[in-house]
């Protein structure tokens, strides 16, 4: 914060140097430099190749479900592994988001995902986000659709899912 220090006065560092009072967060950039070291190890190339696939059968996967609508279903995008879709007949979705932690382990975001007005204009409530990275497989994903059947078919009391 300071340049130097008398009895009496003081010289301030130039901005933004006199707002960063105390240690910095040392462990911090090393731990960033440490995941940056790693993504480089496995490679850029293969983790954004990974990322499509995964993006594509997730969409292929929630696609399969009838109570299910996605938001933004275009097969041809460049998408990666990240997919927010509602619920036929489910506005609120923080039971199933709870279930599903709970229950399964496995966590997903919902809500309106901090973007209401497009959420709304899409569907009538909440929305639930499901992602995956390089640590995700195919399985995985397989994983959190039987798990979201299994909740949907009871929620919405239905004999089962066309999946």
């Amino acid at each position: 914060m300071v340049d130097w220090v008398e009895y009496d006065s003081f010289r301030l560092r130039k901005i933004p140097h006199r707002f960063e009072a105390g240690t910095p967060n040392i462990a911090g950039v090393i731990g960033f430099g440490a995941s940056i070291d790693y993504l480089n190890r496995v490679g850029i190339d293969v983790i954004s190749e990974h990322d499509r696939r995964l993006g594509h059968f997730i969409l292929k996967e929630a696609k399969k479900r009838d109570y299910i609508k996605v938001i933004c279903d275009d097969e041809s995008l460049d998408r990666g592994a990240v997919l927010s879709f509602a619920i036929r007949g489910l506005d609120d979705l923080d039971d199933v988001s709870r279930y599903l932690s709970d229950s399964y382990g496995i966590i997903v975001r919902n809500g309106h995902l901090c973007a209401q007005p497009y959420t709304q204009s899409q569907t009538d409530g909440q929305v639930l986000r499901v992602s995956g990275y390089i640590y995700n497989s195919e399985e995985d994903i397989k994983t959190f659709f039987s798990a979201l059947d299994e909740i949907c078919t009871s929620m919405l009391n239905i004999s089962s899912v066309s999946a």
